[in-house]
């Protein structure tokens, strides 16, 4: 919009001055000759070509469609994957963004975070969203709660961006500072943490559902930890097969947005139920990821449903759920952190009666091919640098308990 394109230019014109003031010519080549012996990234290069495509850049120096941020991410295979996206494609999700996300998270408010800007999450909504918004940020980034009490001297409210990892941690203590809206991503809440979050901050959550590959695809304000995701404006979603063609039931998502894959029609991994159109509004249930929808005895079984009917029961605080083998055969593995109520149960008991007391009241809600046959019971799940659950940790831990 309005604040987006002014945002764009005022940004555009400074980053020019700035490196117009720094860089003549001479004193590129200069720079670049005394530091060739050091850095291999620019060894051989000849300063007055490299001058030439500076001047070309500092005439435009954000030309949307020239600069580009590339990201990294391994999503299923482990492998990175790089994921180069311009500026423009930036440009486009902050309009898609700018649809749904209500409009406190800019009035009178600084910009605080406890993720980095070193995925598209962070670069988006700790960075580009803020500057374009003209809304100050606060430079650290948090780690615990009792770092919230510096922001006070800002006079300000908090835009606060954060991940399902540092709300887990939460302690329950009311926020010193007001927050005018909260956001997450990376990952799903459940029903504690959504109550927990709320507690500490009473503020609107914004929930994020995409990747390092799309960028925002859908978004959520949610009371339950079971509410449907909401398509942006600006987006359309599909369920589809493997093949591509659309399916009525449940299906791949596939999503086509100008902010994603230059508006080309991306297939993502996880498989999505679209629900009738209502009020003009296009949703969908997120049912998993594809890869984690197994064969066990001919019957296909979703880990990530398993995970969310363990997570209900009363005992359990958070789960991860994985298949194993043992003896040439697949059986289905929890990986549990107790809650309060079931870490007194697990002490009042033995661990082998609690876990056939657990295991019996999950097959009342489960069908019993499906019900975890072994449980790990740990503090804290492994997590991956992205403070997201690390399945193959999980999947080493029964595997290696099998052997």
């Amino acid at each position: 919009g309005n604040a987006c394109r002014k945002g764009r230019h005022a940004f555009t014109s400074e980053t020019g001055r700035i490196l117009g003031d720094m860089l003549s010519g001479e004193n590129i080549a200069r720079v670049l000759n005394s530091l060739s012996g050091s850095f291999s990234g620019i060894t051989g290069v000849n300063p007055e070509e490299f001058i030439a495509v500076l001047a070309g850049f500092m005439s435009d120096p954000l030309n949307e469609t020239r600069l580009c941020i590339t990201g990294l991410t391994s999503g299923s295979t482990g492998l990175p994957k790089s994921v180069p996206r311009t500026l423009g494609d930036f440009y486009s999700e902050i309009d898609c963004v700018s649809g749904f996300i209500l409009p406190s998270y800019a009035e009178s408010t600084v910009g605080a975070a406890t993720v980095t800007n070193f995925h598209a999450y962070g670069v988006l909504f700790r960075f580009l969203l803020p500057v374009i918004s003209e809304i100050p940020v606060y430079g650290h980034m948090l780690e615990y709660q009792e770092q919230f009490v510096r922001l006070k001297k800002f006079g300000r409210n908090l835009f606060l961006v954060s991940n399902p990892g540092f709300f887990k941690r939460l302690d329950g203590k009311a926020c010193p500072v007001k927050v005018n809206l909260m956001m997450s991503a990376g990952g799903r809440l459940n029903r504690e943490v959504l109550d927990k979050a709320g507690t500490v901050y009473d503020a609107p959550l914004l929930e994020i559902y995409g990747s390092t590959e799309t960028g925002v695809m859908a978004y959520r304000y949610p009371v339950t930890a079971e509410e449907d995701w909401c398509v942006p404006e600006t987006s359309v979603a599909e369920a589809v097969d493997e093949n591509g063609n659309p399916v009525d039931g449940p299906g791949l998502i596939r999503i086509t947005a100008a902010h994603v894959n230059g508006g080309i029609p991306y297939t993502g991994s996880d498989v999505i139920c679209l629900n009738p159109v209502r009020d003009g509004r296009a949703s969908f249930s997120l049912l998993g990821r594809s890869y984690r929808i197994i064969k066990l005895e001919d019957n296909r079984v979703s880990l990530d449903e398993l995970e969310k009917t363990v997570t209900g029961h009363e005992f359990i605080r958070e789960c991860a759920v994985v298949k194993y083998e043992h003896n040439g055969r697949e059986f289905i593995g929890a990986m549990l952190v107790l809650s309060e109520t079931g870490k007194k149960a697990y002490a009042a008991e033995t661990p082998g009666r609690f876990f056939i007391r657990l295991r019996n009241e999950l097959s009342r809600g489960m069908v019993r091919l499906a019900v975890p046959r072994r449980f790990i019971i740990t503090d804290e799940l492994p997590l991956t640098d992205s403070r997201k659950i690390s399945y193959r940790k999980v999947e080493r831990a029964f595997n290696h308990e099998s052997a």
